[in-house]
């Protein structure tokens, strides 16, 4: 456990305790958290967590899975909760793109999670299939059990990107494919004041990556039925941020867990493919992560949302 000193922004984290996570024993580190391991912010044993660990399963749809572990995992390192992560891999998704033996190593499968220890939170994250039918996507109805159990059995789902869009899909809300990809940093603004995601300052900014969101009017609609609160607007982006009034399932469709060069990365591989798209409001020439406030804001009063 480590105290530290610095300021992001509004957030004022003086001698703020930061909790280790606790991941699968022998999980390949980059230098990067091997220095945190350093600082006892990792620890490589899940068997031996705290009691006041929140256990934290994330299914991880991303394509080459093993490499995006890294934008999530970096956003719960400076949280002050003990958190044991747990990796989810689909029975009925191929990972194609994805180092196998990693997946088989690291990874089991959401029945042999739950048997070990039901799960407090559960992330399901994005993936590029926002333009096909729900139906037609291999892995759906795996999804909607997974769905239907954490309905019943975990404290609070969140969806990221096509996983939020998911999460609508899964509450009745149309999905909306766009005639352009939304790409870039978006300015936004909170919407709801005194609920559990609080922030100082309610403009903010936020990667997106995707070609479609949610109907907006069944957004709204189901707002106005009591079913969800939307928690910010956004005149390009649309409301991208909800949850359901129980808090059960939270959804964003944004990427609070990319960097700037995963921007970058996105942007030089949408080149390559011969697509003429260009991140708006992000220089490409001087790449610059200016959401670094809302990130921290946003997994911040979730994994506490969870603990309380």
């Amino acid at each position: 456990m480590q105290k530290n000193t610095k300021t992001i922004g509004f957030f004022n984290f003086a001698e703020k305790i930061f909790m280790p996570l606790f991941l699968p024993e022998n999980y390949p580190l980059t230098a990067f958290f091997k220095n945190k391991m350093a600082e006892n912010r990792i620890l490589l044993n899940s068997d031996s967590f705290h009691n006041n660990t929140i256990k934290l399963a994330i299914v991880n749809i991303m394509p080459e899975a093993e490499k995006y572990e890294e934008l999530l995992l970096k956003q719960l390192l400076d949280l002050p909760q003990y958190i044991e992560i747990e990796f989810i891999k689909l029975k009925t998704h191929l990972y194609k793109s994805s180092d196998i033996l990693h997946l088989n190593t690291f990874y089991h499968t959401f029945e042999d999670s739950i048997k070990h220890r039901i799960p407090d939170g559960l992330i399901i994250t994005g993936a590029p299939v926002e333009l096909l039918d729900f139906n037609t996507i291999s892995y759906y109805d795996e999804l909607i059990e997974i769905m239907n159990y954490a309905n019943l059995n975990i404290k609070s789902t969140m969806g990221i990107c096509w996983g939020g869009i998911f999460v609508g899909h899964f509450l009745g809300i149309k999905n909306q494919i766009f005639r352009h990809k939304i790409s870039g940093v978006f300015p936004a603004e909170y919407s709801l004041e005194n609920v559990w995601l609080k922030a100082e300052n309610t403009f903010f900014n936020c990667p997106q990556s995707r070609y479609a969101g949610l109907n907006e009017n069944q957004l709204s609609n189901a707002e106005e039925k009591g079913l969800v609160n939307i928690l910010c607007k956004s005149a390009e982006a649309g409301s991208f941020i909800f949850e359901t009034t129980d808090h059960k399932f939270v959804a964003h469709l944004g990427h609070p867990e990319y960097e700037a060069d995963r921007i970058m990365f996105e942007f030089l591989r949408d080149q390559a493919k011969g697509l003429n798209i260009f991140p708006k409001y992000f220089d490409v020439n001087n790449p610059e992560n200016n959401w670094k406030n809302h990130s921290i804001d946003f997994f911040e009063n979730w994994i506490k949302l969870i603990g309380n």
